[in-house]
């Protein structure tokens, strides 16, 4: 979607209708007539779908789906683009470890840590708290770091999953 707040100027946004109506429900519609699915997990792995969540049931009651949205990793991975998000990519294999140094430059890409967006840290205190967090430690690309935040998602999924099939087992 890209962000709930309109003055983080960055990135590809799509209106809350368009992510609904144009790629959430058709694609859930899909799963449900092909795969006869019942119960859906959805998980929010960059953030900026909050208004999403408060839509939730509405969408459960159209689709005749239960649907649970899954944040552990947003709620893990620290700045916006930064150790956390390149640390994940490494293991997922969309890092891109030779341009960590030019993905840092907050002159080209001020998204980063959200460092260079002023107007969303005057007004947000906790992406400027991240953004000072950023500015700090800077941005490592860490694959056991990301593995473990992978990890600690997989796990939360796990559980969202067995709530849903109402199961007492362990995997």
């Amino acid at each position: 979607m890209g962000s709930e707040f309109d003055y983080v100027k960055h990135g590809i946004h799509v209106s809350l209708e368009t992510l609904i109506e144009s790629h959430l429900k058709p694609i859930l519609t899909l799963a449900k007539e092909n795969l006869k699915i019942k119960k859906v997990v959805l998980v929010n792995g960059h953030g900026g779908n909050l208004p999403l969540t408060k839509c939730i049931n509405k969408i459960e009651i159209d689709l005749g789906l239960e649907i649970i949205i899954n944040n552990k990793i947003i709620e893990e991975e620290g700045p916006h683009a930064g150790s956390g998000e390149i640390s994940i990519g490494a293991i997922l294999g969309i890092t891109d470890a030779t341009r960590i140094k030019e993905h840092c430059d907050i002159s080209k890409y001020p998204e980063v840590g959200m460092v260079g967006l002023t107007e969303a840290r005057e007004k947000n205190s906790e992406i400027d708290n991240a953004a000072k967090e950023l500015e700090k430690n800077g941005v490592t690309l860490d694959p056991i770091y990301g593995q473990s935040l992978i990890d600690k998602s997989i796990q939360s999924i796990i559980q969202d999953v067995k709530y849903l099939l109402n199961e007492e087992y362990d995997f």
